[in-house]
């Protein structure tokens, strides 16, 4: 339970830690287990459908949302004024900052992250969050491995 409560603290001192996968594994499993203890017939039917994998998702993307609101906020925008400085419509915004990932493209994320000005932080969150960011397709450009003639040997 220590790491647990170290955990917690870290969270509440900074929503927008990014996480390590140890980490993001402690919480997924603690997720999990409220969810089980919950919702045990639904716990059933999710036993083996990757539960895990998607609090694990939500865990990890929710540092990257909670970094936007902070810096949203900062900045003394709402959703809809933060949207507009970024030309973005605001769905897009909500989208983002809440992790529906089949609601917006990269390069309105990255378009988003220019405007508060958190690309560098981004980038951090990135490498931390690598199959994740390339799963979204924000991973940056440049850490992005060059594409493979189609006519190379392999």
């Amino acid at each position: 339970m220590h790491d647990s409560a170290r955990l917690a603290r870290k969270l509440k001192r900074n929503p927008a830690a990014i996480l390590g996968a140890r980490e993001v594994r402690l919480l997924a499993c603690a997720a999990e287990q409220l969810w089980r203890e919950s919702f045990p017939r639904w716990s059933a039917l999710n036993a083996e459908d990757g539960l895990s994998l998607r609090v694990g998702v939500s865990i990890r993307w929710g540092s990257l949302g909670a970094r936007c609101r902070q810096a949203r906020e900062q900045m003394q925008l709402d959703e809809k004024a933060a949207a507009k400085h970024a030309g973005l419509p605001w769905y897009r915004v909500k989208a983002i900052e809440h992790g529906r990932f089949g609601e917006f493209q990269p390069d309105h994320a990255w378009r988003y992250f220019e405007s508060l000005g958190i690309k560098a932080w981004v980038g951090r969150w990135c490498r931390a969050n690598a199959e994740l960011a390339e799963h979204v397709g924000i991973r940056p450009a440049r850490s992005r491995p060059a594409p493979r003639d189609r006519f190379e040997k392999r």
